[in-house]
């Protein structure tokens, strides 16, 4: 016999929390981003071809409706250059859709609250690097003026597993280690 329940997917129906910008500025990279958590990868390709990375920390409020504390949330949207419309995310460069994940919120509360999260950009340099000296990774210029367009956060179910892992994580051999 048939069943007529309705089938539901795994976990909610609508893990999605509204996000709203507020400001950003760069900022001093952190060691999370040069282990390549989500939020870009820094130094991967910077430093040459005329591209700088830059991390930059926006402060958004949070609309979370899901009724519970979300932990590592990740961040969608559209990060655009303000002047010419192209994107600065590493993983969408030709505009024309969404990047994907490009950050994480550790811990985003029920209700409205402020959130903050970092990411690297992408951006032009006229940095050239020569045989004796390279060009920075955070290149010669300041961070160009900046359009957020469709932030929001996804709570996915087990969402902690993407956490950044410590040294004896990785290798329980390490010294101090047990």
């Amino acid at each position: 016999m048939l069943s007529t329940t309705p089938a539901f997917a795994v976990g909610s129906q609508d893990m999605t929390i509204g996000l709203t910008y507020k400001s950003y500025a760069e900022v001093t990279c952190p060691e999370a981003l040069r282990q390549g958590r989500a939020g870009g990868a820094l130094g991967a390709g910077a430093g040459g071809a005329g591209i700088a990375q830059k991390c930059v920390e926006v402060q958004a409020t949070a609309s979370n409706t899901l009724g519970k504390e979300v932990k590592d949330a990740g961040v969608f949207g559209v990060v655009n250059e303000a002047a010419t419309g192209m994107s600065v995310l590493g993983n969408g460069q030709d505009g024309k859709n969404d990047a994907g994940q490009f950050a994480m919120i550790d811990v985003i509360k029920p209700g409205v609250s402020d959130v903050s999260f970092i990411f690297v950009a992408q951006q032009s340099d006229d940095c050239i690097p020569t045989r004796k000296e390279k060009c920075p990774v955070q290149g010669t210029k300041d961070l160009v003026p900046l359009k957020f367009e469709k932030l929001k956060a996804i709570n996915y179910p087990g969402g902690d597993r993407y956490k950044v892992y410590d040294e004896c994580e990785q290798n329980e051999f390490a010294e101090g280690c047990a």
